[in-house]
This record gives C-alpha cells, structure tokens and sequence, in this order.
C-alpha cells in the first residue's frame, strides 16, 4: 500500500506542477487539479477495494 500511495503522491504531484505552468486562468487551474485529485482518489479507492471484492466481502 505505501509504494502505491507514494507512486500515486508523486504522479499527482508532478501532474498539477505541470497545471501550473500550463494554465493560464486560476479557475480553470483549479478545475483540472479538482479532477486529478478526484480520478487519484477513485485509484486509491479502487486499489483498496479490490482485495476486498476478492474476499467476496462486502
């Protein structure tokens, strides 16, 4: 779990640097970093989980 959560950190990390230089307009910055973080969390969401349905838990 931590190598995927550092793996995940630094992805997004480096993504929204790259919103920095790009974006020009502060709110569309912000919009596309929501959306990042938003897909990050559905991964580490996902990541979580499939051990879980593995299981047959619910």
């Amino acid at each position: 779990m931590d190598k995927f959560y550092n793996e995940t950190l630094a992805k997004l990390e480096n993504e929204i640097k790259e919103f920095e230089i790009e974006a020009d307009c502060s709110i569309e910055r912000i919009e596309a970093v929501i959306q990042l973080i938003i897909k990050c969390l559905f991964d580490v969401k996902k990541y979580i989980l499939k051990p879980v349905v593995h299981l047959g838990i619910k």
